[in-house]
């Protein structure tokens, strides 16, 4: 009799710990999809889409020439989402992201320099 006393003790016991742990956090980001694309000239563009509950995070890195300026293009369905204008730092990297619409179909990112150089990359959510 003891035994199932102390089995149903524990039982409960585990049973009440299972009610005390609080509710599951939102989930964490988490990538879709990536691309690297070389440009027209010696430049490479990176391109990650992560889903952050009901939208895209589309991160973007430019490796160029030091200190080029860009100006980069998210647009999907032949729609412009956004249009971004950065300089690359001193080594050359140019680093940034912007949310967009957590919507299916392909998400086109495309950069050009200054100096005329263009990558185009196309992800997919």
């Amino acid at each position: 009799m003891k035994l199932t006393t102390l089995g149903a003790c524990a039982g409960a016991a585990a049973l009440s710990a299972v009610v005390l742990v609080p509710p599951a956090q939102a989930a964490p980001t988490r990538d879709v999809d990536h691309a690297m694309v070389d440009c027209s000239r010696s430049s490479m563009l990176h391109v990650t889409l992560e889903r952050e509950r009901n939208r895209f995070e589309v991160d973007f890195e430019i490796y160029s020439a030091p200190r080029e300026r860009w100006t980069v293009t998210i647009a999907q369905g032949g729609r412009t989402l956004h249009t971004v204008a950065k300089t690359a730092n001193r080594e050359g990297e140019l680093d940034a992201w912007r949310y967009v619409p957590a919507r299916s179909g392909a998400i086109e990112v495309s950069a050009r320099s200054a100096s005329g150089e263009t990558c185009r990359a196309s992800v997919r959510g």
